[in-house]
Formats: C-alpha cells, structure tokens, sequence
C-alpha cells in the first residue's frame, strides 16, 4: 500500500510541476476585456468604438476562415453554397444579423465548431455581431484598402 501511494504522490508532484511551467493562457470576464480602445481607422467616427472592438474580435478569431483571401476554408464553402447569390465573404455580407451571427458563433455550423465564452466572451461577441451587421460603408471604412498591382510594402 505504501508503494501505491508514493507512485500517486509522485504524480501529483509531476502534474503540479508542469501546471506550473505552463502560462495560463484562457481568461473570461472582465480580465478578458481589453482596457484600452483601439484608435478609430481613417473615415471611421470615434463612436464607432464596439465596430472597432468587433473588427479585432473577426480578425483574431474569424478572418483565418472567412476572411477574402482565396484559400479561406469557410469563405469558400459558403461561396459554394450560395451559388453568387449572396457572397461567401462575411465582411461582404448585408443580410447579417446580431442574432444570426451569435447563434452561429456560439452554436457552430457543419465543420465550424462553436465557440465558448471564455475564447469570445458575451461582450466581444456583442461587438463581433455589430461589425458583422453594421453598414456595409462602416465596415469598409475599418478594412484594410487593396494595394494596387506591383505596389511597394
């Protein structure tokens, strides 16, 4: 019996020794919410501050699928999808609304997996859901302007 225990203490100590060495990455609530507000993009209104908060919250968690460039996995299936008839990009998109974009992002779609509150909170994904269904003409104004062919870094 002593043997036993000694190999379970043993383990105890390894799995508090790499918990220790490991940073703590995941935050929820208020230590997730940033403190500081971005500054607005040229042409957007210093109002605009949740379209801001919600730009950063796409780009960090949902441009490396669905953003405009040709080899986006969730841009393509929904290109597919629709057939033209709607775009596959979702900064493209008119038809969003607070509620469609919430469900979707809290309760998943085909290959999507949802995402729980402590990645996106319930404040960020507030933010999220007014970039995604503000004017199309405000979301422009955030995104980043194409550089003409042969253009220089």
């Amino acid at each position: 019996m002593k043997a036993r225990f000694s190999y379970l203490s043993g383990a105890v100590v390894a799995v508090a020794a790499v918990a220790l060495t490991v940073p703590l990455t995941v935050r929820s609530g208020a230590a997730a919410q940033s403190t500081s507000t971005p500054a607005p993009a040229k042409g957007v209104a210093k109002g605009d501050a949740r379209l801001i908060a919600g730009k950063q919250v796409f780009d960090k968690w949902c441009a490396t699928c669905h953003s405009s460039a040709p080899s986006s996995p969730g841009t393509i299936a929904l290109a597919a999808k629709y057939e033209g008839e709607m775009p596959g990009v979702l900064e493209d998109r008119t038809d969003l609304t607070p509620e469609v974009v919430s469900m979707f992002v809290r309760s998943g779609i085909s290959i999507m997996a949802p995402f729980r509150k402590t990645e996106i909170t319930d404040a960020q994904l507030g933010d999220l859901s007014a970039y995604l269904s503000a004017p199309i003409g405000k979301r422009n104004a955030m995104r980043p302007k194409a550089k003409p062919s042969g253009a220089r870094k």
